[in-house]
Protein backbone atom coordinates (compact mmCIF):
# COMPACT_ATOMS: atom_id res chain seq x y z
CA UNK A 1 0.00 0.00 0.00
CA UNK A 2 1.34 3.47 -1.20
CA UNK A 3 1.65 6.39 1.25
CA UNK A 4 -1.04 8.06 -0.70
CA UNK A 5 -3.58 5.05 0.53
CA UNK A 6 -2.09 4.84 3.88
CA UNK A 7 -2.96 8.17 4.95
CA UNK A 8 -6.45 7.89 3.18
CA UNK A 9 -7.14 4.73 4.74
CA UNK A 10 -5.91 5.31 8.17
CA UNK A 11 -6.66 9.06 8.68
CA UNK A 12 -9.17 10.41 5.98
CA UNK A 13 -12.40 8.53 5.61
CA UNK A 14 -12.57 6.95 9.81
CA UNK A 15 -15.93 8.82 11.05
CA UNK A 16 -16.11 8.49 14.06
CA UNK A 17 -20.04 8.49 15.96
CA UNK A 18 -19.61 12.15 16.82
CA UNK A 19 -18.97 12.72 12.90
CA UNK A 20 -21.89 10.31 12.35
CA UNK A 21 -24.24 12.70 14.26
CA UNK A 22 -23.10 15.89 13.06
CA UNK A 23 -23.87 14.79 9.19
CA UNK A 24 -27.08 13.53 10.80
CA UNK A 25 -27.39 17.28 11.50
CA UNK A 26 -26.72 18.56 8.05
CA UNK A 27 -29.77 17.47 6.47
CA UNK A 28 -31.30 20.71 8.82
CA UNK A 29 -31.45 23.56 6.71
CA UNK A 30 -28.66 26.16 8.10
CA UNK A 31 -29.04 29.61 8.03
CA UNK A 32 -26.55 31.96 7.37
CA UNK A 33 -26.55 35.99 5.33
CA UNK A 34 -23.74 34.39 3.23
CA UNK A 35 -25.13 31.13 2.44
CA UNK A 36 -27.78 30.95 -0.44
CA UNK A 37 -30.30 28.55 0.75
CA UNK A 38 -31.35 25.19 -0.49
CA UNK A 39 -33.64 24.86 -2.86
CA UNK A 40 -37.25 23.96 -1.40
CA UNK A 41 -38.53 21.20 -3.00
CA UNK A 42 -34.78 19.57 -2.01
CA UNK A 43 -34.71 20.19 1.34
CA UNK A 44 -38.31 19.30 1.69
CA UNK A 45 -36.72 15.85 0.15
CA UNK A 46 -34.35 15.79 2.60
CA UNK A 47 -36.88 16.30 5.52
CA UNK A 48 -38.95 13.51 4.01
CA UNK A 49 -36.10 10.96 4.40
CA UNK A 50 -36.79 7.85 5.52
CA UNK A 51 -33.45 7.79 8.14
CA UNK A 52 -34.47 4.05 9.55
CA UNK A 53 -33.57 2.31 6.28
CA UNK A 54 -29.78 1.26 6.68
CA UNK A 55 -27.30 2.98 4.53
CA UNK A 56 -24.45 0.90 2.81
CA UNK A 57 -21.51 3.08 3.41
CA UNK A 58 -19.98 6.15 5.61
CA UNK A 59 -18.76 8.31 2.62
CA UNK A 60 -16.90 11.52 2.79
CA UNK A 61 -17.32 14.74 0.40
CA UNK A 62 -16.13 15.44 -2.78
CA UNK A 63 -15.77 19.18 -1.50
CA UNK A 64 -15.79 21.05 1.89
CA UNK A 65 -19.60 22.18 2.39
CA UNK A 66 -20.54 25.35 1.77
CA UNK A 67 -21.37 26.03 5.33
CA UNK A 68 -17.67 25.08 6.50
CA UNK A 69 -16.30 28.40 3.72
CA UNK A 70 -18.70 31.01 5.57
CA UNK A 71 -19.49 29.43 9.34
CA UNK A 72 -15.80 30.84 11.06
CA UNK A 73 -16.40 32.56 13.93
CA UNK A 74 -14.55 35.72 13.28
CA UNK A 75 -13.57 38.19 9.45
CA UNK A 76 -10.06 36.82 10.47
CA UNK A 77 -10.70 33.25 9.93
CA UNK A 78 -13.57 33.89 7.47
CA UNK A 79 -10.81 35.38 5.04
CA UNK A 80 -8.07 32.26 5.75
CA UNK A 81 -10.95 30.13 5.00
CA UNK A 82 -11.24 31.71 1.90
CA UNK A 83 -7.54 32.54 1.08
CA UNK A 84 -6.91 29.05 1.42
CA UNK A 85 -10.17 27.48 -0.55
CA UNK A 86 -8.78 29.83 -3.34
CA UNK A 87 -5.86 28.27 -3.82
CA UNK A 88 -7.16 24.95 -3.81
CA UNK A 89 -10.19 26.03 -5.77
CA UNK A 90 -8.61 25.23 -9.56
CA UNK A 91 -6.83 22.00 -8.50
CA UNK A 92 -9.30 20.27 -7.46
CA UNK A 93 -11.67 21.54 -10.00
CA UNK A 94 -9.06 20.16 -12.61
CA UNK A 95 -9.14 16.51 -11.79
CA UNK A 96 -12.93 16.56 -12.74
CA UNK A 97 -12.29 16.41 -16.10
CA UNK A 98 -10.66 12.84 -15.46
CA UNK A 99 -12.47 9.43 -15.69
CA UNK A 100 -11.80 9.67 -11.97
CA UNK A 101 -10.88 12.25 -9.52
CA UNK A 102 -10.56 11.21 -5.63
CA UNK A 103 -11.96 9.78 -2.97
CA UNK A 104 -13.91 11.92 -0.69
CA UNK A 105 -12.66 12.78 2.87
CA UNK A 106 -14.28 13.90 5.89
CA UNK A 107 -15.54 17.34 6.41
CA UNK A 108 -12.61 17.49 9.57
CA UNK A 109 -10.21 16.77 6.76
CA UNK A 110 -11.48 19.91 4.34
CA UNK A 111 -11.70 21.95 7.80
CA UNK A 112 -7.63 21.42 8.12
CA UNK A 113 -7.11 22.48 4.54
CA UNK A 114 -9.55 25.83 5.19
CA UNK A 115 -8.50 26.89 8.71
CA UNK A 116 -4.41 26.68 7.58
CA UNK A 117 -3.55 29.39 9.45
CA UNK A 118 -0.59 32.47 9.00
CA UNK A 119 2.92 32.06 11.57
CA UNK A 120 1.56 34.22 14.61
CA UNK A 121 3.66 37.47 15.18
CA UNK A 122 5.23 37.67 18.29
CA UNK A 123 2.34 40.02 19.54
CA UNK A 124 -0.20 37.33 18.73
CA UNK A 125 1.50 34.79 20.81
CA UNK A 126 2.16 36.89 23.93
CA UNK A 127 -1.28 37.73 23.69
CA UNK A 128 -2.87 34.15 22.78
CA UNK A 129 -0.16 33.32 25.61
CA UNK A 130 -1.90 35.44 28.41
CA UNK A 131 -5.21 34.03 27.74
CA UNK A 132 -4.48 30.56 28.34
CA UNK A 133 -2.81 31.73 31.34
CA UNK A 134 -6.19 33.25 32.53
CA UNK A 135 -7.94 30.74 31.66
CA UNK A 136 -5.79 28.27 33.56
CA UNK A 137 -6.06 30.38 36.46
CA UNK A 138 -9.81 30.68 36.49
CA UNK A 139 -9.69 26.95 36.23
CA UNK A 140 -7.55 26.37 39.08
CA UNK A 141 -9.57 28.58 40.89
CA UNK A 142 -12.87 27.57 40.89
CA UNK A 143 -11.33 23.61 41.25
CA UNK A 144 -9.73 25.05 44.77
CA UNK A 145 -13.10 26.55 45.68
CA UNK A 146 -15.03 23.33 44.67
CA UNK A 147 -12.63 21.34 46.65
CA UNK A 148 -12.21 23.60 49.80
CA UNK A 149 -15.26 21.82 51.87
CA UNK A 150 -13.81 17.74 50.96
CA UNK A 151 -10.11 18.56 51.75
CA UNK A 152 -10.24 17.38 55.25
CA UNK A 153 -11.72 14.24 54.17
CA UNK A 154 -9.13 13.83 50.90
CA UNK A 155 -5.77 12.58 50.50
CA UNK A 156 -3.82 15.43 48.73
CA UNK A 157 -3.33 15.47 45.15
CA UNK A 158 -0.14 13.45 44.29
CA UNK A 159 1.87 15.69 41.67
CA UNK A 160 2.05 11.76 39.62
CA UNK A 161 -1.49 12.63 38.74
CA UNK A 162 -1.00 15.73 37.72
CA UNK A 163 1.68 14.89 34.79
CA UNK A 164 -0.35 12.40 33.74
CA UNK A 165 -3.13 14.41 32.94
CA UNK A 166 -0.35 16.87 31.21
CA UNK A 167 0.73 13.84 29.43
CA UNK A 168 -2.44 12.43 28.15
CA UNK A 169 -3.40 16.23 26.76
CA UNK A 170 0.00 16.66 25.18
CA UNK A 171 0.17 13.07 23.95
CA UNK A 172 -3.43 13.86 22.22
CA UNK A 173 -2.58 17.19 20.92
CA UNK A 174 0.67 15.31 19.23
CA UNK A 175 -2.00 12.93 17.68
CA UNK A 176 -4.42 15.76 16.22
CA UNK A 177 -1.14 17.36 15.01
CA UNK A 178 -0.01 14.06 12.96
CA UNK A 179 -3.56 13.61 11.66
CA UNK A 180 -3.33 17.28 10.06
CA UNK A 181 -0.47 16.79 9.12
CA UNK A 182 -1.04 13.95 7.21
CA UNK A 183 -4.34 15.28 5.40
CA UNK A 184 -1.93 17.73 3.53
CA UNK A 185 0.58 15.16 3.00
CA UNK A 186 -2.25 13.31 1.44
CA UNK A 187 -3.73 16.31 -0.57
CA UNK A 188 0.25 17.19 -1.61
CA UNK A 189 0.54 13.56 -2.86
CA UNK A 190 -3.17 13.63 -5.25
CA UNK A 191 -2.87 17.28 -6.80
CA UNK A 192 0.85 16.56 -7.67
CA UNK A 193 2.19 20.00 -5.59
CA UNK A 194 5.90 20.38 -5.70
CA UNK A 195 5.85 21.83 -2.94
CA UNK A 196 4.33 20.78 0.52
CA UNK A 197 1.39 21.67 2.01
CA UNK A 198 2.29 23.37 5.12
CA UNK A 199 -0.22 23.85 8.47
CA UNK A 200 1.29 27.13 8.36
CA UNK A 201 0.82 29.11 5.05
CA UNK A 202 0.29 33.08 4.44
CA UNK A 203 -2.69 34.35 3.09
CA UNK A 204 -2.64 35.53 -0.52
CA UNK A 205 -2.90 39.28 -1.35
CA UNK A 206 -5.71 38.79 -4.04
CA UNK A 207 -7.37 37.00 -6.34
CA UNK A 208 -9.46 37.07 -9.47
CA UNK A 209 -12.85 36.55 -9.09
CA UNK A 210 -15.55 36.74 -12.25
CA UNK A 211 -13.06 39.42 -14.41
CA UNK A 212 -12.38 41.01 -10.90
CA UNK A 213 -9.76 41.95 -8.72
CA UNK A 214 -10.72 40.99 -4.83
CA UNK A 215 -8.23 42.18 -2.34
CA UNK A 216 -7.89 40.06 1.41
CA UNK A 217 -7.15 42.76 3.70
CA UNK A 218 -5.80 40.54 6.95
CA UNK A 219 -5.51 44.01 8.75
CA UNK A 220 -8.85 45.07 8.20
CA UNK A 221 -9.75 42.13 8.94
CA UNK A 222 -8.31 41.72 12.60
CA UNK A 223 -10.03 45.10 12.85
CA UNK A 224 -13.58 43.37 12.29
CA UNK A 225 -13.91 44.25 8.59
CA UNK A 226 -14.11 42.36 5.56
CA UNK A 227 -12.30 43.17 2.39
CA UNK A 228 -13.81 40.38 0.39
CA UNK A 229 -17.67 41.88 -1.10
CA UNK A 230 -20.38 39.67 0.50
CA UNK A 231 -21.93 39.22 -3.03
CA UNK A 232 -18.39 37.36 -3.98
CA UNK A 233 -18.35 35.34 -0.92
CA UNK A 234 -22.21 34.11 -1.69
CA UNK A 235 -21.08 33.17 -5.14
CA UNK A 236 -18.02 31.25 -4.08
CA UNK A 237 -20.55 28.99 -1.80
CA UNK A 238 -22.85 28.73 -3.95
CA UNK A 239 -20.49 27.34 -6.54
CA UNK A 240 -18.81 25.39 -4.08
CA UNK A 241 -22.42 23.47 -3.36
CA UNK A 242 -23.23 23.21 -6.96
CA UNK A 243 -19.72 21.44 -7.87
CA UNK A 244 -20.52 18.92 -4.84
CA UNK A 245 -23.60 18.45 -5.87
CA UNK A 246 -22.75 18.10 -9.73
CA UNK A 247 -20.17 15.84 -8.67
CA UNK A 248 -22.45 13.70 -6.44
CA UNK A 249 -24.60 12.97 -9.06
CA UNK A 250 -22.28 11.60 -11.25
CA UNK A 251 -20.61 9.58 -8.39
CA UNK A 252 -24.56 8.20 -7.19
CA UNK A 253 -25.36 7.16 -10.20
CA UNK A 254 -22.30 5.17 -10.81
CA UNK A 255 -23.14 3.23 -7.53
CA UNK A 256 -26.96 3.16 -9.07
CA UNK A 257 -25.98 2.15 -12.57
CA UNK A 258 -22.59 0.28 -12.74
CA UNK A 259 -21.68 -0.01 -15.75
CA UNK A 260 -18.15 -0.31 -16.78
CA UNK A 261 -16.26 0.91 -19.99
CA UNK A 262 -15.30 3.86 -22.07
CA UNK A 263 -19.02 3.58 -23.83
CA UNK A 264 -20.63 3.51 -20.43
CA UNK A 265 -18.33 6.50 -19.15
CA UNK A 266 -19.11 8.38 -22.55
CA UNK A 267 -23.00 8.08 -22.18
CA UNK A 268 -23.25 9.45 -18.32
CA UNK A 269 -21.06 11.88 -19.11
CA UNK A 270 -22.80 13.06 -22.19
CA UNK A 271 -26.19 12.57 -20.16
CA UNK A 272 -24.51 14.69 -16.73
CA UNK A 273 -23.06 17.21 -19.70
CA UNK A 274 -27.40 18.12 -21.00
CA UNK A 275 -28.21 18.42 -17.74
CA UNK A 276 -26.15 20.70 -16.58
CA UNK A 277 -25.04 22.95 -19.02
CA UNK A 278 -21.88 24.21 -20.08
CA UNK A 279 -18.00 23.46 -21.44
CA UNK A 280 -18.06 20.46 -19.09
CA UNK A 281 -20.54 19.01 -16.68
CA UNK A 282 -19.20 19.38 -13.66
CA UNK A 283 -17.98 23.53 -13.43
CA UNK A 284 -20.97 26.19 -13.98
CA UNK A 285 -20.38 28.92 -16.35
CA UNK A 286 -20.28 32.66 -15.64
CA UNK A 287 -22.81 34.87 -16.16
CA UNK A 288 -25.60 32.05 -15.45
CA UNK A 289 -28.07 31.63 -18.22
CA UNK A 290 -31.70 31.72 -16.48
CA UNK A 291 -32.04 28.30 -16.45
CA UNK A 292 -31.32 24.68 -14.64
CA UNK A 293 -32.37 23.35 -11.88
CA UNK A 294 -32.25 25.63 -9.38
CA UNK A 295 -34.39 28.38 -11.34
CA UNK A 296 -36.96 29.85 -10.06
CA UNK A 297 -39.69 29.69 -13.16
CA UNK A 298 -40.83 26.17 -13.26
CA UNK A 299 -40.35 25.95 -17.28
CA UNK A 300 -36.72 27.54 -16.63
CA UNK A 301 -36.30 24.13 -14.37
CA UNK A 302 -38.11 21.65 -16.72
CA UNK A 303 -35.29 20.62 -19.34
CA UNK A 304 -32.88 19.86 -16.63
CA UNK A 305 -35.51 18.07 -14.75
CA UNK A 306 -36.02 15.86 -17.51
CA UNK A 307 -32.86 14.67 -18.00
CA UNK A 308 -31.92 14.38 -14.85
CA UNK A 309 -35.67 11.85 -14.58
CA UNK A 310 -34.20 9.94 -17.29
CA UNK A 311 -30.99 9.54 -15.39
CA UNK A 312 -32.55 8.19 -12.20
CA UNK A 313 -34.69 5.92 -14.15
CA UNK A 314 -32.11 3.75 -14.70
CA UNK A 315 -31.49 3.15 -11.12
CA UNK A 316 -33.39 0.19 -9.28
CA UNK A 317 -36.34 0.73 -7.03
CA UNK A 318 -37.18 3.96 -9.43
CA UNK A 319 -40.78 4.84 -8.52
CA UNK A 320 -43.04 4.09 -11.58
CA UNK A 321 -44.32 7.76 -11.74
CA UNK A 322 -40.48 8.88 -12.88
CA UNK A 323 -40.20 6.00 -15.13
CA UNK A 324 -43.19 7.11 -17.25
CA UNK A 325 -44.10 10.66 -16.84
CA UNK A 326 -42.41 13.43 -17.97
CA UNK A 327 -41.84 16.99 -17.35
CA UNK A 328 -43.50 19.57 -19.53
CA UNK A 329 -43.83 22.82 -20.43
CA UNK A 330 -46.45 25.15 -19.04
CA UNK A 331 -47.49 22.42 -16.60
CA UNK A 332 -47.49 22.03 -12.95
CA UNK A 333 -44.11 20.12 -12.38
CA UNK A 334 -44.05 20.32 -8.45
CA UNK A 335 -45.78 17.48 -7.45
CA UNK A 336 -43.03 15.30 -10.01
CA UNK A 337 -40.50 17.88 -9.09
CA UNK A 338 -41.08 16.73 -5.71
CA UNK A 339 -41.11 12.75 -6.48
CA UNK A 340 -38.12 13.08 -8.42
CA UNK A 341 -36.05 15.33 -5.11
CA UNK A 342 -37.27 12.44 -2.58
CA UNK A 343 -36.01 9.52 -4.74
CA UNK A 344 -32.39 10.88 -5.44
CA UNK A 345 -32.35 12.29 -1.98
CA UNK A 346 -33.19 8.87 -0.46
CA UNK A 347 -30.88 6.84 -2.82
CA UNK A 348 -27.79 9.63 -1.75
CA UNK A 349 -28.50 8.85 1.77
CA UNK A 350 -28.62 4.73 1.76
CA UNK A 351 -25.25 4.69 -0.75
CA UNK A 352 -23.18 8.03 1.36
CA UNK A 353 -24.94 7.51 4.52
CA UNK A 354 -25.44 11.66 5.18
CA UNK A 355 -27.22 14.09 3.46
CA UNK A 356 -26.84 14.90 -0.14
CA UNK A 357 -25.45 18.11 -1.38
CA UNK A 358 -28.42 19.59 -3.68
CA UNK A 359 -28.95 22.47 -5.53
CA UNK A 360 -29.40 25.70 -4.13
CA UNK A 361 -30.79 28.94 -5.28
CA UNK A 362 -28.34 31.55 -7.09
CA UNK A 363 -27.22 34.66 -5.82
CA UNK A 364 -29.28 37.43 -8.25
CA UNK A 365 -25.47 38.70 -8.82
CA UNK A 366 -24.60 35.94 -10.89
CA UNK A 367 -26.96 36.39 -13.72
CA UNK A 368 -24.73 39.60 -14.54
CA UNK A 369 -21.18 40.53 -14.13
CA UNK A 370 -19.87 42.10 -11.00
CA UNK A 371 -20.14 45.87 -11.03
CA UNK A 372 -16.59 46.65 -9.94
CA UNK A 373 -13.54 48.80 -11.23
CA UNK A 374 -11.00 46.75 -11.27
CA UNK A 375 -11.71 44.49 -14.78
CA UNK A 376 -8.78 42.07 -15.62
CA UNK A 377 -8.84 40.24 -18.83
CA UNK A 378 -12.16 37.45 -19.18
CA UNK A 379 -9.06 34.94 -19.37
CA UNK A 380 -7.75 35.02 -16.29
CA UNK A 381 -10.70 34.52 -14.48
CA UNK A 382 -12.29 31.81 -12.77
Amino acid sequence: MSQVQSCHCLHLLTITLAQRVIALERFKEAKHDLLPPRVAVWQEALNALDLKQPCEALVGTWFPEPELLVSPPSQLRLLTYISNWVSLRMPLFARLGRSTIYAPVTQNSWRTLLSRFPEQTDEEKRASEQLKSQAGSSKTTASRASTASRASSQQPSSSSTTTSAQSAKQAASQKRHQQKEAVCRYFKAFLGFQRPLELRVELIKSFVWRDVVVTLDSDAARAGEMSVPAEVIREMAWELGEVAFRVEVCELDMRMNPQSGARALRARHELLDSIFHGHHWSRPEYPRPPDGLAAEASNARVESLQLLRLLVSRWPGCPPVLRTSNFQYGFDVTDLERELAKFYCQCAYLKFGRAAAVPRRLPDTLYAPLPQAQQVPAGHAP
